[in-house]
């Protein structure tokens, strides 16, 4: 319907795409119940405890009527994915032995990624990581945050548990201006990309944007990441920060590798 459409896209688009209002879920949900519309939580990226709750949309109480999950399920070790659902759409779609075969694959159901998921879903009971990553992943955004202080071309730093984004903006001081804005007028979200390579090449830490024309850099740690690993990368990437306040040794940083690529690629 063209009024629940609108609801869906107006919160975001009128905060922006860094924050919805605490309540914007919570009123999806509504929404939903109230058009008899099924509400689906997508928790392949921030499920299975990413963000300190085993299931992302648990941090606001919400009562999914389909849950899609994969990747984390088996650690990243086979493919494997699930989908949950409530017992009322399950009866729907299942109803009669006509329809027990209405959904199949030819690679489902297969031993190993049951035996990975069972050994996660293990781990993640018996090792406390949701737990430690809720900890964690708290200190970790305080470290971050406290950079903002230092550098004015972090603008943000938000996040839940070890899924974090670092957002980039322009500068205030009218040097470090000049330099955003010829980066950006070659490219929007160029900048972003200037941050991530010297982060991988010279500290080897893989990091990635979170989406084109995004200055915004996804931080996604393993769940056993902790204090060392915290440390480390808070280091790392005020290191990169000082240089892409000189804009000189950032750009050092990022040629110098695609550099060595394309001369790696070209015919001799």
């Amino acid at each position: 319907r063209r009024d629940v459409a609108a609801f869906v896209v107006e919160p975001i688009q009128g905060k922006g795409v860094n924050e919805a209002p605490a309540t914007y879920w919570e009123e999806v949900q509504e929404l939903c119940r109230r058009y008899g519309t099924l509400l689906v939580m997508d928790e392949v990226q921030v499920g299975m405890g990413r963000t300190g709750a085993f299931f992302c949309h648990q941090h606001w109480g919400l009562e999914p009527d389909i849950i899609t999950v994969s990747k984390a399920l088996s650690a990243g070790y086979v493919p494997v994915g699930a989908m949950l659902c409530t017992a009322a759409v399950h009866d729907k779609v299942f109803s009669s032995i006509e329809r027990a075969v209405v959904h199949s694959s030819t690679f489902a159901k297969n031993q190993l990624g049951m035996v990975a998921g069972l050994a996660t879903l293990h781990v993640l009971d018996n090792e406390h990581v949701i737990e430690h990553v809720r900890e964690s992943g708290e200190r970790f955004m305080k470290a971050l945050r406290a950079l903002q202080e230092r550098f004015e071309l972090l603008v943000d730093v938000r996040g839940m548990g070890y899924m974090i984004g670092l957002e980039l903006g322009q500068p205030s001081s009218f040097s470090q201006r000049s330099r955003w804005r010829l980066i950006e007028l070659t490219r929007s979200g160029l900048f972003s990309q200037l941050i991530v390579v010297p982060l991988f090449h010279r500290h080897h830490i893989l990091t990635q944007v979170a989406g084109d024309n995004m200055n915004v850099v996804k931080l996604l740690p393993p769940l056993i990441a902790g204090d060392t690993e915290i440390d480390m990368f808070v280091e790392a990437f005020s290191d990169v920060l000082d240089d892409a306040g000189s804009f000189t040794g950032i750009m050092r940083s990022f040629g110098k590798p695609m550099v060595k690529s394309a001369l790696r690629r070209s015919p001799r």
